[in-house]
């Protein structure tokens, strides 16, 4: 970055357990990209009613309703990619900015998120899928069994090189895809490990972090095939460019936010999103899965959320139910299927339809899910931390034991690398808000 960019970050390096700074040019901490309050709830809104509209979805699918929401599942799966990206993207702003976190820590936050219900869910499936359903779900390929368990437990479901191999010749005896009636999976590992690339390139990358090379190589091994393949392929047909554009509203947000225009600005974007969603649901070739749809979207969403602006009871009204739709999102959309497919396949005689009955069972397993693990994730992050610092530290320079004095020049020379950055050309933000940090409450994921 040219010293005449507003914003300059110094190289996050671990000495004796401290992580520096990051500085902008002016030498004074740079601000942290902050969602205001009613932009956190309309997001919290946003991803509680699209798994609520999975459900709805793949409930039509398993009862073969003659409902016309054949698209609605990939509309929701775009919407949490889109949701994603941006929430991560501020996310690891703000932890470059700060120089408080390294890749070790935001590694730790991102597998107890995901991790934290998907193990019970998983168990949840086996049971299911041994016990109470006869038939086979899902996609072609292995899908039961103890291949298919360790392959959905370490998100290796739908691996892009097998995917890749399908196309020449026959790997489905060995292609393992998502465990029978929990065939949302696919989606979660997708999402677990775009956040492995991006953090990668956030600390590794941009920061300069130092990490033990094999396992950042191994780490990069097993995401990087999966996000390349996603650009352009795999089951949502460019799923990482998807999580990249919701990205560059999170980066267009921290640019934007503070600024007298940017909520006009940001309206602007609104409209031109509406007419452009509502064009491609006029057209009857449209994808859900394809990129105009996703950017269309995007600025549908993410106009309307930078631009609203809600005070009093309202916003107090609004924020509790977008909590009480969020707070669980996760889970249901991990366990509904398997909760569809086992009251479909269990043709229980009810004074309601079946469907109904699925649809309000799926919502109390995901709720109970969510109070007896995902809730936790926090704590299994902290828990996990030092694991992954151990993994992930630097092994000791043979030269730091007996040469003190070139540690002390490589200190003297990030010195005065600081100082002539610090007297570069100051530039700053304005204020961003005064709402909490993303992912206090609105987490990112799905």
């Amino acid at each position: 970055m040219s010293a005449r960019s507003p914003r300059v970050f110094r190289a996050n390096e671990n000495r004796g357990g401290q992580m520096t700074d990051a500085v902008t040019a002016g030498g004074r901490p740079a601000p942290r990209v902050r969602l205001g309050e009613t932009t956190s709830a309309f997001l919290d809104l946003a991803r509680g009613l699209a798994a609520s509209l999975v459900v709805l979805a793949h409930t039509r699918l398993v009862f073969d309703l003659p409902w016309p929401i054949q698209e609605l599942g990939g509309y929701c799966v775009v919407v949490f990619f889109l949701l994603s990206g941006m929430l991560i993207f501020t996310s690891l702003l703000n932890h470059l900015r700060s120089g408080e976190e390294r890749f070790a820590d935001f590694l730790a936050d991102r597998i107890a998120r995901i991790f934290t219900p998907l193990v019970p869910v998983l168990v949840l499936a086996v049971l299911a899928n041994f016990f109470l359903i006869d038939g086979r779900w899902g996609q072609r390929g292995v899908n039961e069994g103890v291949a298919a368990f360790f392959g959905n437990l370490f998100l290796l479901n739908d691996y892009p090189l097998f995917q890749a191999a399908s196309k020449f010749v026959n790997v489905w005896p060995y292609y393992v895809r998502s465990y029978n009636a929990a065939e949302p999976l696919w989606t979660v590992a997708i999402e677990f490990w775009i956040y492995v690339v991006a953090g990668l390139f956030a600390f590794l990358v941009v920061a300069r972090q130092r990490v033990n090379w094999l396992t950042a190589a191994i780490a990069a091994g097993l995401a990087l095939p999966v996000f390349v393949w996603n650009l352009f392929a795999g089951g949502g047909s460019g799923l990482s460019l998807t999580w990249m554009i919701g990205a560059a509203f999170g980066a267009l947000w921290a640019a934007m936010a503070g600024r007298e225009y940017s909520r006009r600005f940001f309206a602007s974007l609104l409209v031109v999103g509406a007419l452009g969603v509502a064009g491609k649901m006029l057209d009857k070739s449209n994808l859900a899965y394809s990129t105009q749809t996703a950017t269309f979207m995007a600025m549908m969403l993410f106009g309307f959320a930078f631009s609203v602006d809600i005070k009093g009871v309202s916003l107090f009204v609004l924020k509790k139910v977008a909590h009480f739709f969020s707070s669980y999102s996760y889970s249901l959309y991990l366990v509904h299927n398997i909760v569809l497919v086992v009251v479909f396949e269990s043709k229980i005689a009810t004074l309601v339809p079946s469907y109904v009955l699925a649809i309000i069972a799926a919502h109390l397993v995901a709720s109970v899910i969510y109070f007896l693990f995902e809730r936790h994730h926090k704590k299994v992050s902290k828990a996990i931390r030092p694991a992954l610092q151990y993994l992930l530290q630097r092994p000791a320079r043979k030269f730091a034991e007996t040469a003190p004095g070139a540690i002390g020049a490589m200190e003297a020379l990030d010195e005065n690398r600081n100082t002539a950055l610090a007297g570069a050309d100051p530039g700053g933000d304005d204020a961003l808000g005064a709402a909490r940090r993303p992912g206090e409450r609105l987490e990112a994921g799905i």
